[in-house]
């Protein structure tokens, strides 16, 4: 499914960055134009630059800085605000909450995951699949400005979605808080959350106790029992997933504080934690770039074709899967690009049997197995591996002529 930031938000994004961050001087049309696309890649391309190297040249405030706040906002808000919206797609109407959620973004910064959750909610209610949804956002942050954004930017939008879809109902409150140095409980209790997200926020703690800690505490604490949903995006880099990799095994396997969701279809250890150790799980995304995206690429010399990121969902109690999917045991995601080599074709498979290397020859393409050439990581596929009983961290299997493949749509 192709994303698309909407283009009312667009609107919304535009405009107030340019009425916040633009001095008044310079304001001369209403329009963000090219020029104001050249004013603000400024802070873009620092970004770009400091996320490349993970963080390392970046201070633990750099969004209080205007200039690099204002960069984020034009171009890494409208991504981020996405790939949420992806995770949630990652899921039926019917295991979601519907009427009043609870939502608590924690390292919200300027309101990438609760936007995100207002496009995906909005998009639900405008196709009735859900009759009223009232939204009840908490974000947490240590930095006081980037919340202060979040706040301006929930009004706008969610007036904006007020009044063009009946039902549609929002509400927002900010928090100024360190989470790395004291305890949520202190206000929040033992309050229960229908989702709690966390989006590119793993890598503010200092080591993976730390982080593990931190994830266990919310989990337990915080994320609703029956259909509560804790969210985590990290960067598409190989140290932040494969972090991600161990956290996973630690909170289901170790520690056994919930049920991991998505994107993994089973509960074991993850395979590439126990073979192959060069790799990690990590997804692209497709997208419609809008044109001031792309304009800003032109400005800093990047190409955001794709939104890439790692991901894990954790539940309290474990996901229905025989609800979801029609043949559980033998739904699969893909965990690899289409790796093409003489004479044949392969991708990884991860799913209830383990980790297999799935190859089809050549001379084997056929009119049934034609979706294998269309296979994208990420995708979830419904098909038998003979001989696949019990779990395997590195299998291998071939897909024949007659063999088929179905594409399985999880939300």
């Amino acid at each position: 499914m192709l994303l698309e930031f909407p283009l009312n938000l667009e609107q919304v994004l535009l405009s107030y960055i340019k009425q916040t961050f633009l001095p008044p001087k310079k304001r001369k049309t209403f329009d963000f134009n090219a020029k104001d696309i050249e004013f603000f890649s400024r802070g873009a391309g620092l970004l770009s630059q400091a996320f490349t190297e993970e963080r390392g040249s970046l201070p633990p405030d750099y969004l209080n800085d205007p200039v690099c706040r204002s960069g984020y906002l034009l171009y890494f808000l409208p991504v981020n605000a996405l790939k949420v919206v992806k995770v949630l797609q990652e899921f039926k109407p019917f295991e979601l909450t519907s009427g009043k959620i609870r939502i608590l973004d924690l390292g919200a910064g300027p309101g990438s995951g609760m936007l995100g959750t207002m496009i995906f909610y909005s998009a639900l209610l405008k196709k009735g699949i859900f009759k009223e949804i009232n939204l009840d956002f908490t974000l947490v942050d240590h930095s006081y400005s980037p919340l202060k954004d979040a706040i301006n930017l929930h009004r706008a939008y969610a007036d904006i979605l007020s009044r063009e879809i009946p039902g549609f109902h929002s509400a927002c409150l900010i928090k100024h808080f360190d989470l790395r140095r004291e305890s949520l409980n202190r206000f929040l209790r033992n309050f229960k959350y229908h989702l709690v997200l966390m989006e590119n926020l793993l890598n503010e703690f200092p080591d993976n106790r730390q982080k593990s800690d931190f994830v266990e505490s919310n989990l337990r604490q915080h994320v609703d029992p029956e259909k509560g949903k804790l969210i985590i995006i990290e960067p598409a880099l190989k140290k932040t997933s494969r972090g991600l990799q161990k956290l996973r095994d630690e909170m289901i396997g170790v520690r056994k504080a919930g049920f991991v969701h998505a994107p993994c279809l089973h509960q074991e250890r993850c395979p590439l934690n126990v073979v192959n150790l060069r790799d990690w799980c990590h997804f692209y995304f497709h997208w419609k770039r809008p044109d001031f995206i792309a304009r800003v690429d032109r400005m800093i010399g990047n190409r955001k074709d794709w939104l890439a990121c790692s991901y894990l969902v954790l539940g309290r109690k474990e996901r229905d899967w025989k609800s979801v999917f029609s043949d559980h045991r033998n739904t699969w995601r893909v965990i690899s690009n289409l790796m093409p080599s003489k004479g044949k074709k392969e991708v990884v498979l991860c799913g209830p049997p383990g980790r297999y290397h799935l190859t089809r020859l050549d001379r084997n393409a056929s009119a049934s197995n034609q979706s294998f050439d269309r296979l994208r990581r990420g995708d979830l596929i419904e098909h038998h591996i003979p001989g696949s009983q019990g779990y395997r961290v590195d299998g291998n299997s071939e897909l024949t002529r007659n063999c088929s493949l179905k594409m399985e749509i999880p939300g």
